[in-house]
C-alpha cells in the first residue's frame, strides 16, 4: 500500500510539475519559475506590485472638476488633480472683518482681514495676554 500511495503521489507531483511549465508573467512578459505555487501568475513580487499600482491607476483615474486635466487620484473621493486647483474652484466670497469692518476676501471661517485685526480683537476681548515677566509692570 505504501508503494502504491508512493507512485500515485509521485504522478500527481510531476503532473502539477509539468502543468507549471511554461507559464509567463503577465507584467513583463518573462517566464514564471517552475518552483513557484501552481496559482502564481507573476514572475516575482517586483511584478505583483506594478500591476498592482497599474490596477489602481486605471481604477482611480478620474478627470479635474476645476480646470479638466485627467490625473490619477490618491483616494476614491479626491475630485481636483492638486491642492492649487482645489482651492481656486472653491467659491470666495468677500465678507466684512469681525474688527475693523473692511471687506475682505479669505478662506472659509476666516473673520478677520489680516493679523493686526486678530491681534486687536483679541486684545479687546482680553484673550490675549503677555507673558509672565515681560510688558509693564
Amino acid at each position: 500500500m505504501k508503494c502504491k500511495n508512493a507512485a500515485t503521489h509521485a504522478l500527481v507531483a510531476q503532473a502539477r510539475a509539468e502543468a507549471r511549465k511554461g507559464r509567463i508573467c503577465p507584467m513583463c512578459g518573462g517566464p514564471v519559475p517552475d518552483h513557484l505555487r501552481a496559482d502564481t501568475i507573476y514572475c516575482s513580487k517586483l511584478c505583483q506590485r506594478r500591476a498592482s499600482k497599474a490596477y489602481a491607476r486605471g481604477k482611480r483615474e478620474k478627470t479635474c472638476a476645476h480646470c479638466g486635466k485627467p490625473f490619477f487620484a490618491h483616494h476614491d473621493t479626491q475630485k481636483f488633480c492638486s491642492v492649487r486647483c482645489g482651492h481656486r474652484a472653491a467659491p470666495i466670497e468677500p465678507r466684512p472683518c469681525a474688527h475693523c469692518g473692511a471687506m475682505f476676501k479669505g478662506r472659509p471661517g476666516q473673520r478677520f482681514c489680516g493679523k493686526s485685526c486678530t491681534t486687536a480683537a483679541r486684545w479687546a476681548a482680553g484673550t490675549m495676554t503677555l507673558p509672565p515677566g515681560r510688558g509693564k509692570g
